[in-house]
């Protein structure tokens, strides 16, 4: 079962028009809806294939994440993903895109909490250098391992 993640506002789950990056026809906004959550915690939806998790970072979808709000859900993300026994995950450079926060401190968070969980991370990040013609999306991968107690991290 592959994972994947997001972060969202708090308004974002209880939007009428959806959640971005859900078409409604595939993915139960109803249930996200439903789950509430508040800034801090995690929203999931489940499907035979895959999981998805929306981590809610803020309060309001235009303002900026704080470093603390990242952390209290990657949190609750360890948890559910400890709960549902889900190894393998793989996540965006989170936070650091539009939202600004500094990649190298949110990596030293994923390592932090996900180390002794034996939880392997793959991180997708875009890459604007390199052909295009046989991708759809150019990407650098990170894999973080956190199993035997220490992380180690691959670019591949």
């Amino acid at each position: 079962m592959s994972t994947r993640w997001l972060i969202v506002s708090q308004e974002t789950s209880g939007c009428p028009e959806g959640l971005p990056g859900i078409p409604t026809s595939v993915w139960p906004v109803d249930e996200l809806k439903r789950q509430g959550g508040r800034v801090g915690q995690v929203l999931e939806l489940r499907s035979d294939q895959r999981r998805l998790y929306y981590l809610i970072s803020k309060e309001k979808s235009y303002q900026k994440p704080t470093y603390r709000t990242v952390w209290e859900a990657l949190l609750d993300l360890r948890e559910k993903l400890l709960t549902a026994n889900v190894l393998k995950l793989a996540i965006p450079r989170l936070a650091c895109g539009r939202d600004g926060l500094d990649w190298r401190i949110i990596r030293n968070m994923l390592e932090v909490l996900f180390r002794f969980t034996g939880i392997e991370i793959l991180v997708c990040s875009w890459n604007p250098r390199g052909p295009t013609e046989h991708r759809t999306v150019d990407c650098f991968f990170t894999k973080l391992l956190a199993a035997r107690g220490r992380t180690v991290s691959i670019q591949t």
